[in-house]
């Protein structure tokens, strides 16, 4: 999993993986005009925006390579979205909300992206900045054996209350990992 906290994910079920060839303003009239095909065009967004994110996940499945996963989650379509967050569990929701670019960059920047920074504290609750004033104090080592036991524990039954709070906790420790 790298950088990213896997705690708050946008996952993206897509699906229709069939050998597709990757269009340019270049060959566009060529491949889907001249080619005497007809053509199904799939218009995408890719987004690498949050790819070194400490709290966001932009994830996609194929479905046809995966089908096993995508039916334990629900797939009965393509494209289906769902996010997963410490409240949603691992069923996560269905994101029912516009496919525009714009709109999906709202709803992670509103509703997934972690907010509290170790770079810049303000938007953090005093708990936070509490406790990431105590890791600062503490050497490399203390904090990545922290970083550790809390990732541990992600998997384990708790209340959201506390999920939550282990995953505010893992994002700081992450953050200040990377330091």
């Amino acid at each position: 999993m790298g950088k990213h906290l896997t705690a708050i994910c946008l996952l993206g079920l897509v699906g229709v993986a069939c050998g597709a060839t990757e269009l340019t303003a270049k060959d566009f009239d060529d491949v889907v005009f001249n080619s005497g095909k007809n053509s199904f065009v799939k218009y995408l967004a890719p987004c690498a925006e949050y790819e070194h994110s400490s709290s966001v996940v932009v994830a996609d499945v194929d479905c046809t390579v995966e089908s096993d996963l995508c039916q334990k989650h629900g797939v009965k379509g393509y494209p289906t979205i769902k996010y997963y967050t410490a409240e949603t569990g691992k069923d996560g929701e269905s994101y029912n909300q516009g496919r525009g670019y714009e709109q999906l960059k709202q709803f992670v920047e509103s509703e997934l992206e972690v907010k509290c920074l170790v770079a810049s504290p303000e938007g953090c609750s005093e708990k936070e900045v509490e406790f990431m004033d105590k890791m600062k104090a503490k050497g490399v080592e203390d904090i990545e054996k922290q970083h550790t036991r809390l990732q541990g524990m992600a998997g384990k039954s708790m209340t959201p209350d506390l999920k939550k709070w282990l995953f505010q906790r893992i994002n700081i420790l992450a953050q200040l990992k990377d330091q």
